[in-house]
Formats: C-alpha cells, sequence, structure tokens
C-alpha cells in the first residue's frame, strides 16, 4: 500500500481548482483591497503606494508590491474597498475572482479578491 509507485504526471497538481475552473499562473493582477483595522487585528497605520506585504493564495505565500491608481495617495484601516495593481515576486497559481489574504509576518492585515489578470 505505501510503496506503491505513482505516474508523476498523476501526481501533481491538475490545474483545476474548485468547481472546474482553470488556474493560471501569474505575476501581475488587478484586485480589489481592503485592510482590516486595529480593533479586528489589522493595521493601525495607513498604507502608501508601493507597499510590499505578504499575501496568501490557496497554500502559498508570495511577496509582492501593490500600486495604487492614480489620485490615491494613501489606503486606510477599515476604510472602503480599493483597486490595486499588485506585482508578485513570483508566479503563483490563481483565477479571476479568487480570494487572497494580506499578511505582515504572522499576522493577516487585509483580504482582496483578483479581479483581472494581467500576466
Amino acid at each position: 500500500m505505501f510503496k506503491k509507485s505513482r505516474n508523476p504526471a498523476s501526481a501533481g497538481y491538475d490545474g483545476q481548482g474548485p468547481a472546474g475552473v482553470t488556474m493560471t499562473a501569474c505575476s501581475e493582477f488587478e484586485a480589489r483591497f481592503l485592510l482590516i483595522d486595529k480593533a479586528q487585528g489589522g493595521r493601525h497605520t495607513p498604507v502608501f503606494n508601493h507597499y510590499r506585504p505578504t499575501f496568501r493564495f490557496d497554500a502559498s505565500y508570495v511577496n509582492g508590491t501593490v500600486t495604487f491608481p492614480e489620485g490615491t495617495e494613501m489606503v486606510m484601516p477599515g476604510g472602503d474597498w480599493t483597486e490595486v495593481t499588485i506585482q508578485l515576486t513570483q508566479a503563483t497559481l490563481m483565477a479571476a475572482s479568487m480570494h487572497f489574504s494580506i499578511h505582515e509576518g504572522d499576522r493577516m492585515v487585509g483580504t482582496g479578491q483578483v479581479t483581472k489578470i494581467i500576466r
């Protein structure tokens, strides 16, 4: 039972997400972004353009850079959803409308949803 060999192609991930959604490797995307306020265990100070947190997609953690749209100087915790562009340091599997969390160290400070995959 434990010493059975498997075909390497069948042992890995098949590229299908929940309910048959096709996942693609991506390193840049647009997303909706929300920071959790201090009362909920999140940040107590705003973030500025080129903010560099860690993102969690399913089971993978990837560092990245958040770029705000023209005219947005900062985002306050507990504020409204903000449309942003995110550039990851390495490609990870995702799909449009996929949710992710935003971390600083071991603390979750925000959440987001992929709206458009760029590359």
